[in-house]
């Protein structure tokens, strides 16, 4: 009984290492997004620029997805951003 207890423990361990090392490469690849998406809401209703590698886009922020923030630019356009584009806000 004791070699299946010690074989069970020895499982459990090396699956909380791969579940923690999978928790790691997804706080990697989230974190980032989070935080611009948290600054995104905060600035809701107000007017930012939005640099992304394709140029800048300046309006209001409209809205703030869960993966894209929406922009209304003075022209009357609306853009939608792709989080995951965005290299700066000002």
């Amino acid at each position: 009984m004791s070699n299946e207890t010690d074989q069970l423990q020895s499982q459990v361990i090396r699956l909380e290492r791969q579940v923690n090392l999978l928790a790691a490469e997804v706080n990697a690849l989230v974190g980032p997004t989070q935080s611009a998406r948290a600054l995104l809401q905060a600035r809701t209703g107000t007017t930012a620029t939005i640099e992304t590698n394709a140029g800048s886009i300046s309006g209001t922020i409209v809205a703030v997805g869960i993966d894209f923030v929406q922009i209304l630019e003075p022209t009357g356009d609306i853009v939608l951003i792709p989080i995951s584009s965005i290299t700066a806000i000002i």
